[in-house]
């Protein structure tokens, strides 16, 4: 190479100066460093490119995970949305069937309560009916007594009368006296 460049040997016509052999080859010497570092840097580069596709593909593969969730979870949200009207319609149907109730139940008691007026006035009528019978029947029962009375009291004289008469009879029978009869004993 030296001969090339016309150092050495030769003498000295036509050749490349030392010096800039020398720059050539300190040139050539960087340039061959340049390359092993720009090829080292491309593998470093061609790691790291690798190490993002891989967690990029990790990362894909979490969103996708995370999509299917997602859409399962608004799956489930739209199956909750659905239950949650279902209930809605069944609350304002209980409501709605409720106040039907509730009315009915007023009306009942309405009526609970006017049938409670009408018998309490029945068993009021119903009493003084009773009553009114009752005071029939004590002056029905106090009549027949005194009817009673009066039989007991006519009794007891017609057999005192009969009881006199016989006393008297008896006593003339016994004495002998009497109204002209004579049969006395002296006779």
């Amino acid at each position: 190479l030296l001969c090339l460049l016309g150092g050495g040997g030769g003498g000295g016509g036509g050749g490349i100066d030392a010096d800039k052999y020398y720059a050539l080859q300190d040139e050539l010497t960087k340039s061959y460093q340049r390359n092993a570092d720009n090829q080292q840097a491309m593998l470093e580069l061609n790691q790291q490119i690798k190490r993002l596709q891989t967690e990029s593909a990790r990362r894909g593969d979490e969103v996708d995970r995370e999509k299917e969730k997602n859409e399962r979870e608004r799956r489930r949200v739209d199956e909750l949305d659905a239950a949650l009207a279902d209930r809605d319609a069944t609350v304002q149907v209980l409501r709605e069937e409720l106040q039907a109730l509730q009315v009915q139940l007023l009306k009942s008691e309405e009526k609970s309560r006017v049938l409670a007026e009408e018998n309490q006035a029945l068993v009021e009528r119903w009493l003084r009916k009773m009553n009114e019978e009752a005071g029939k029947l004590n002056e029905a029962n106090k009549f027949y007594e005194e009817i009673q009375q009066q039989a007991r009291q006519a009794e007891v004289l017609r057999n005192a009368q009969v009881g006199a008469k016989t006393s008297k009879e008896l006593f003339n029978a016994l004495t002998g006296g009497g109204d002209g009869g004579g049969g006395g004993r002296n006779g």
